[in-house]
């Protein structure tokens, strides 16, 4: 009787890790020691190097999916439940799609597959509690930001327009503060966007870059204060 035929996926989020590329080989032993384990022929295992689990927009996922949907191979393999993804929704779809082309799932480190009632009901619960997780880290973040905000503390790279970094901590941008009224009067004058930029241009005022002003920058601007 022939093997079933199985493809593997390994993932790794970062180019730093890519690089390093032990993750990948750690990852790929464990499909392959899968595969002969349980005696699949593994034609291929597709590298994802440097991309985020949190959606199925992958180069190397799209490969995978593209092997399903032609019914090229029977089993999916991958090191860790969340190599695949770690979106409920995007695993119930990926579920049900390896379902529907008679293609089975198998997770090495949780040591789970979907041939099985059990199988299914389990990965489903885990990639609940993979989801959970992340919308934890998400919830503890945003929080997180929003105490600094709130104490004035330096969240972002660069500061809102009329304000500026001071030693961590957000204070006014006098200057800018200036320029901001002063584009408010000529607007309240009747002149447009674009007859704004061509007079701050022409006294001189640039962007926080040296740069020149457009309507979109004087619209901005107006829309700070």
């Amino acid at each position: 009787m022939q093997n079933k035929k199985a493809i593997g996926y390994v993932r790794v989020s970062t180019n730093e890790q890519a690089d390093k590329g032990s993750s990948l080989e750690a990852q790929s032993a464990k499909i392959t020691a899968y595969a002969a384990l349980h005696d699949l022929d593994l034609v291929e295992i597709i590298v994802e190097s440097g991309k985020s689990g949190k959606n199925l927009e992958r180069a190397g996922m799209k490969r995978v999916l593209a092997s399903v949907n032609r019914r090229e191979v029977e089993v999916v393999i991958v090191p860790k439940l969340d190599r695949m993804t770690r979106s409920m929704r995007d695993l119930q779809d990926l579920i049900d799609l390896f379902a529907k082309k008679g293609v089975e799932f198998a997770s090495v480190a949780e040591r789970l597959d979907t041939s099985t009632a059990n199988g299914r009901f389990f990965v489903n619960m885990l990639g609940l509690m993979a989801q959970w997780e992340r919308e934890q880290i998400s919830e503890r973040t945003k929080t997180s930001m929003q105490l600094l905000k709130s104490k004035g503390k330096r969240i972002s790279r660069l500061a809102a327009i009329g304000k500026k970094f001071v030693r961590g901590r957000v204070v006014e941008n006098e200057s800018e503060r200036a320029l901001i009224a002063s584009v408010h009067a000529l607007r309240d004058g009747g002149l447009s966007y674009r007859a704004i930029a061509a007079s701050l241009n022409d006294r001189g005022e640039t962007t926080r870059g040296g740069g020149k002003i457009y309507a979109s920058g004087v619209a901005r601007l107006l829309a700070a204060a």
